[in-house]
């Protein structure tokens, strides 16, 4: 896969009178691993505190995020890195996308200036604090999910470039 809109979204759709309006429409970046934490926050089961996605029960039944919510998810190729290759990693906004991989220069994308996704905005100078952002978010996700992406030398430079 690649991180590009038409392969990247995928709809999803859940029927829970109980908790969830039949017009609710969500409008934030989720993700497939946060399926886990809002399914059992749904059902009131606790979780360990220790998966990967984040609850977006209040999403689906209010309409609102949660307090402290980054609208900011992650998603990368499939498969261990091998030697000096290693696939892509991706921070992913409603607007922006951070793409870095050992095989070419990071690229981002803006949604709103380029929907489709030809243009890499990673050299403009509108761009750099968006770009410096979501590095600095790719740093903290890799440091606490251990990512062998993120910790690629490589891709790893390439975030500290951008993150400083």
């Amino acid at each position: 896969g690649i991180p590009l809109e038409a392969p990247a979204k995928v709809p999803f759709v859940i029927r829970y009178p109980k908790s969830i309006p039949a017009d609710r429409r969500v409008s934030q970046v989720l993700n497939t691993v946060d399926f886990l934490p809002t399914m059992l926050a749904l059902m009131e089961v606790g979780t360990t505190g220790r998966e990967e996605g984040r609850d977006c029960s209040s999403i689906l039944t209010t309409g609102q995020h949660p307090r402290g919510w980054s609208d900011v998810t992650f998603l990368r190729s499939t498969g261990q890195p091998r030697g000096d290759r290693v696939g892509w990693i991706a921070a992913v906004t409603p607007r922006y996308k951070l793409i870095l991989s050992s095989a070419e220069e990071p690229w981002l994308l803006d949604l709103e200036e380029d929907p489709n996704e030809l243009t890499n905005f990673i050299r403009g100078p509108r761009h750099r604090e968006v770009a410096k952002s979501l590095a600095q978010d790719l740093i903290a996700y890799g440091k606490k999910f251990k990512d062998p992406y993120c910790s690629h030398p490589t891709v790893e430079a390439q975030l500290k470039a951008l993150a400083a």
